[in-house]
């Protein structure tokens, strides 16, 4: 008989190596490194679009508003183009009184919207360090200026970052992260959070630079949304990339995440939540850590924020500590995660849904408590309905939810669920895709459900999901595929009928001679089988 095992209960927790999973067999022919690329490939895929959205580097352009093209900036934009020596030459000048408006033209140059600005060029005239000597300057303005230039000079290539930073500008930013002027503040921290979103080695180094402490420091004193969420951001770039920061410095900000879960501010909020995100990506020490920090409950209370970029920082986090362990697992649902989870599986977006499913393929995952703890949350029916009707995407994650729950749960779990409807949804799929992936994991939780129906069988004498399968015509399904490219999937195909399907090695023998397979009658009564 087909022996189940936990590859397939346990694909994400196994995903990171955990000491707790080292002991787990895993199921021969299967490609258990291509299993953990395809779910960082996920990860890598969201962190894409997040990068998109400007959060890994960010350029401070201008906040003047303008409708449609306006003649006069594009003349103001021509004449600043005109006189780019001039300007040069006054950064560069022995004269302190012509820095201030050199400097404004130049941040007037590089804040443009496009992606053509003269940054290279900038680089080239050689002016970097005289930028960052004027933030030592005792003109706050010339300071300000200065670090607004810096600022999207390193929004620029991995080059250009490492031109300031080769300046020695990271102590000086640094240092700015303590002045009495907001603006400046922030513009320090808009400017480290660049350096360090660029490349892990810059990252790293303003670490060792003290910058973390410092801008937590400056986080506790402000009081002003802007630049609260300015260095929330940078913050956020600190917990993200690989090789990953130094765990002690990422640790000791902690709390300061804990506080900005709290805040109003929907940006504060969902970078707060996504570098939790980040640091919940490593080891079970990194998850307990977060876990102890007190932040669960608030997670889950914002997975119904109105705003959708904190839902999906929220879920993100949660699904990334119910990679952990049963324990760090069950701290989550026992902060009532389950019903937010199936508020969730009904939004509009698609991504959302998507991430819910994942998430809570990632609980059944669990112990049998767990799993029950899903289907006593009714949460099983919404899942079985998107396995039916959803995007591809939301139905693979939809059916690991459910498959989890079938392979790992108790002998009610499965009843449970078949009786919601999970054979009609898993025959569908066996035509809907071809993904092997999809197939072979539909063909084992049909084989759970038949096992199961043959232990039942003593009372009735026959097994009755085998009739409703038959009936629905999903074994016509298994069927086609006995002769699959797929090795697993022919195989399992196989076995289940074989098995389950009164197929005998008579009628095999018979058959192959004009390529199909027939079934003989079943023995017992034909049933049908209400959900």
């Amino acid at each position: 008989r087909y022996q189940m095992n936990q590859w397939y209960q346990r694909r994400v927790r196994g995903l990171m190596s955990r000491e707790s999973q080292k002991g787990r067999s895993f199921k021969k022919g299967l490609d258990v490194n291509t299993s953990r690329k395809k779910r960082e490939e996920l990860s890598l895929r969201i962190r894409k679009n997040k990068r998109q959205e400007g959060l890994q580097k960010r350029r401070h352009v201008s906040t003047t508003k303008h409708e449609g093209d306006d003649p006069q900036e594009e003349e103001e934009l021509l004449d600043l183009q005109r006189i780019f020596p001039e300007i040069i030459s006054g950064i560069r000048s022995p004269d302190p009184d012509l820095w201030l408006e050199a400097t404004s033209k130049l941040r007037q140059l590089l804040c443009q919207e496009g992606d053509d600005l003269p940054i290279q060029t900038v680089v080239d005239s050689g002016v970097v360090p005289c930028l960052v000597n004027f933030l030592t300057s005792d003109d706050p303005e010339l300071v300000f200026q200065a670090a607004w230039v810096l600022t999207n000079i390193a929004s620029g290539s991995s080059h250009h970052t490492q031109v300031v930073l080769e300046a020695n500008a990271v102590p000086i930013f640094i240092s700015l992260l303590d002045s009495k002027n907001d603006e400046i503040q922030e513009q320090a921290a808009w400017a480290l959070g660049n350096i360090a979103g660029d490349r892990y080695e810059f990252r790293d180094y303003i670490i060792q630079c003290s910058g973390l402490p410092a801008i937590c420091q400056a986080l506790l004193t402000t009081t002003k949304n802007s630049l609260a969420s300015t260095m929330t951001w940078a913050l956020s770039n600190f917990c993200r990339g690989k090789p990953s920061p130094s765990w002690e410095a990422i640790r000791s900000i902690l709390p300061t995440f804990s506080r900005l879960l709290h805040s109003s501010d929907s940006a504060i909020l969902t970078d707060a939540c996504w570098a939790l995100s980040y640091i919940t990506e490593g080891t079970d020490e990194q998850i307990q850590a977060v876990v102890n920090s007190g932040v669960v409950k608030r997670l889950i209370e914002l997975l119904i924020h109105p705003s959708s970029s904190v839902q999906a920082a929220a879920l993100r986090t949660i699904g990334n500590i119910v990679t952990g362990d049963d324990n760090q697992t069950q701290v989550v649902l026992n902060s009532g995660v389950l019903q937010r989870l199936g508020m969730l599986l009904t939004r509009p977006k698609k991504s959302v849904r998507k991430e819910c499913c994942w998430v809570i393929s990632n609980i059944t995952a669990g112990n049998k408590n767990q799993i029950a703890a899903v289907r006593e949350c009714h949460l099983i029916k919404p899942l079985i309905h998107l396995i039916s009707t959803d995007s591809f995407e939301v139905r693979r994650e939809a059916l690991w939810a459910v498959a989890n729950a079938l392979m790992g749960g108790s002998p009610q779990d499965i009843k449970q669920i078949v009786q919601d409807g999970c054979i009609s949804a898993f025959c569908q799929l066996l035509t809907d895709t071809t993904d092997s992936s999809i197939l072979e994991l539909v063909l084992d939780s049909l084989s759970v459900i038949l096992k199961f129906g043959e232990d039942t069988s003593q009372e009735s004498g026959f097994n009755e999901y085998s009739n409703f399968i038959e009936e629905i015509e999903g074994a016509d399904k298994i069927e086609k595929l006995l002769y699959h490219d797929n090795n697993d999937i022919s195989n399992k195909a196989t076995h289940l009928i074989q098995t389950y399907f009164n197929f005998s090695e008579e009628e095999n023998v018979d058959n192959n001679v004009s390529g199909n397979f027939q079934f003989s009658a079943s023995t017992g009564p034909i049933q049908t089988f209400k959900f």
